[in-house]
């Protein structure tokens, strides 16, 4: 997936589970890391496959960032790529959003 990024391309994902996406994303993007943001937004149900597709699955809907220590703008050279998927989220018309940075002394985005 590395080579077909842009400069300043910025991913996230929308998934529950953390720690494997974060193992995988870390494998594919190496270096790059710091340009991937989990995210989980809180939306779902029980129904799943093609037919369980819902376009307004995340409208209104509390989205959580887990950002990594490698998503400030001084290990990027990109503006703060949680600020970046905060302000994305934002523009989708999603409702809440938070986001809270990895490691002692844990700040809150609202």
């Amino acid at each position: 997936m590395l080579p077909h990024l842009g400069a300043t391309t910025v991913l996230t994902d929308a998934g529950s589970t953390k720690a494997e996406v974060g193992d995988a994303a870390r494998e594919a993007l190496a270096g790059s890391i710091g340009r991937f943001v989990p995210g989980h937004p809180i939306a779902g149900a029980e129904r799943t496959g093609p037919d369980a597709a819902d376009p307004g699955l995340y409208q209104g809907r509390t989205v959580i960032l887990t950002p990594l220590a490698e998503n400030s703008a001084q290990a990027t050279d990109l503006p703060s790529a949680a600020s970046v998927v905060r302000g994305l989220y934002g523009a989708g018309g999603h409702g809440r959003r938070r986001a809270y940075a990895p490691g002692p002394g844990r700040q809150r985005f609202s």
